[in-house]
């Protein structure tokens, strides 16, 4: 026959089991009812990207629009469409984002955009092309000189991405150059030309972003984690 507190301990296990078990059916019950927090659907959305999958983080950020911060998740819309070489909504939602940015997602936001607008006027042709890529040039400017503010208080990480943006902002000079060329003459330069869009030099140590929730954006595109 067991003693007393013996049977208090199987107690205490059974309880512990049953509470184990409750949670894990809560927690089902919210997926299930669709009652996940934007918070929620937001670190849905990093671990998606985290993982490559830029689709479903797509789809996560998109559910978190009450999110108490929407220029962050219209941030991690544009990084993920950018993944997915959606420029057009990589840029709306970097145009979003800019509304209120400051310090370093401004920074990000403003070559996230001149990146998004630099591959949209890669592939166009005629006076179209020629304005995308004339405001991907004014974006990297933008960017290169509001870095000039936020160098004292975050060196390391402005210092990294305006020479990315001055990488890609020669590059994508000398492709305008070549579109106006082509708008003026009409002839398009063969495959494989001399026109080249923009991209990330060849640095092998990715730069840390703004960290809210301890992860980071690179320069090319990372989403920026909530608050927390």
């Amino acid at each position: 026959m067991k003693n007393a507190p013996e049977d208090e301990m199987d107690a205490m296990r059974r309880k512990q089991i049953l509470l184990a078990i409750l949670t894990s059916f809560l927690a089902m019950a919210a997926s299930w009812l669709g009652t996940e927090s934007p918070e929620d659907w937001i670190r849905r959305g990093n671990a998606a990207y985290a993982q490559g999958r830029y689709h479903a983080a797509i789809q996560c950020y998109s559910r978190a629009s009450t999110f108490s911060d929407p220029g962050l998740v219209a941030f991690n819309l544009a990084a993920a469409s950018y993944q997915v070489r959606d420029h057009e909504s990589a840029v709306a939602n970097y145009r979003r984002c800019l509304e209120d940015a400051s310090g370093l997602r401004r920074l990000y936001a403003e070559y996230g955009l001149a990146n998004s607008l630099a591959h949209m006027g890669e592939r166009r042709s005629g006076s179209t092309a020629v304005r995308l890529l004339a405001e991907a040039i004014d974006h990297y400017e933008a960017c290169i000189v509001f870095g000039l503010q936020l160098r004292p208080v975050h060196k390391d990480e402005v210092t990294q991405v305006t020479a990315w943006a001055r990488h890609n902002l020669a590059q994508v000079m000398r492709l305008l150059e070549q579109k106006q060329k082509e708008a003026a003459t009409g002839v398009s330069a063969p495959p494989g030309g001399s026109g080249k869009g923009p991209e990330r030099p060849s640095q092998e140590d990715e730069l840390p972003g703004k960290r809210p929730g301890n992860q980071a954006e690179p320069a090319d595109n990372r989403p920026e984690p909530e608050a927390g």
